[in-house]
């Protein structure tokens, strides 16, 4: 038997199971927040399911089960046994990356509440158009992101580029994402650095360039300085062409907010994110939890905008912000 929304009215149940030749010893169980990271169980016989609820502190929402099916919960154990079972974590960033890590989690038994808080618009300048349009004159372009790839695809599409004119062109890319995108197309990257970041690109990039090579760097517009500065210092000539820029998506001000205080963990996984957040994040809104980060970057720009940040991923990437996070739950584990 399973009883829906039925905690208030427990007492009246067993009364009525019993008064009507239900067995006092049947086993009986209720079941906080079912399936989430705050599922809690309180779990006995029909005589005494309402006092063990109470005393395990079970609140709605919640539902209870009577009957032999209650034993068997120790055998399946289906839920809860994960490394990042009964955590719940937002996921701030773009809709691309969210739908990188969420399984990632998931798989892990964590909760995931994706939440992007920033969005892309696709930029067309001119400067873009006369790039594509002259592409022999380059022989590197670098990518620095999952979204540059498919705007650039997207734009020699509109144009009706030939796909062959890039035949001469070798591909650099930062990050194991934006490699994926690219090979989405196709094309396999020349160039990817071991570390994931504009400062690892530039050390790794250009012993391989030649004198002569001329680098197209499409990337974001709000992008750092590092890449082009590092091409500069080195003599080696380069254009510099924002793709997209991104936006601050204020519509989930409000779902953020109600949702910040019930998250063990928040994930950044770029500035543009961590601004976001501070950006929507209310004074009054606590959150008692961790900030983790995916890198150097994006963890310096949430420290000068003042959220400590616990800890950050050693490898750049979706994984990495995983891998970190379940560091911290047996460290937690281990202390304990």
């Amino acid at each position: 038997l399973i009883f829906l929304m039925g905690l208030k009215n427990l007492p009246n149940i067993v009364e009525e199971l019993i008064t009507h030749g239900k067995d006092p010893n049947t086993p009986a169980a209720v079941l906080q927040e079912g399936t989430t990271a705050k599922q809690k169980v309180a779990a006995g016989v029909l005589a005494d399911i309402v006092e063990v609820s109470r005393k395990e502190g079970i609140r709605t929402p919640a539902i209870t089960v009577v009957g032999e099916v209650v034993n068997l919960r120790d055998v399946l154990t289906w839920f809860g046994k994960k490394p990042l079972s009964g955590k719940r974590i937002l996921v701030t960033g773009s809709t691309a990356f969210s739908d990188r890590i969420t399984p990632l989690l998931k798989e892990e038994g964590a909760e995931v509440v994706p939440l992007s808080l920033i969005r892309t618009e696709r930029m067309n300048t001119e400067s873009l158009q006369k790039a594509i349009h002259h592409i022999e004159n380059y022989q590197w372009i670098v990518f620095t992101s999952s979204n540059g790839v498919e705007s650039f695809f997207d734009q020699i599409r509109e144009m009706k580029k030939d796909i062959r004119d890039f035949a001469h062109i070798h591909f650099a890319v930062i990050g194991d994402g934006t490699r994926k995108a690219l090979e989405r197309h196709s094309i396999y990257s020349d160039f990817m650095p071991t570390a994931y970041s504009s400062e690892d690109m530039a050390k790794a990039l250009i012993p391989h360039l030649k004198k002569e090579d001329r680098v197209l760097l499409l990337r974001a517009q709000e992008a750092n300085e590092v890449l082009p500065k590092a091409l500069e210092d080195a003599g080696f000539a380069y254009d510099m062409i924002p793709l997209y820029h991104t936006v601050t998506d204020e519509r989930k001000a409000e779902v953020m907010n109600r949702m910040i205080h019930t998250a063990d963990y928040v994930t950044f996984a770029s500035s543009s994110a961590v601004k976001a957040y501070v950006k929507m994040k209310e004074e009054s809104t606590v959150f008692a939890g961790k900030y983790m980060s995916i890198g150097p970057v994006t963890t310096k720009t949430a420290e000068k905008l003042g959220l400590p940040i616990h800890k950050t991923a050693e490898i750049y990437t979706a994984q990495g912000i995983v891998d970190v996070i379940m560091q911290d739950v047996k460290e937690n584990e281990n202390t304990d």
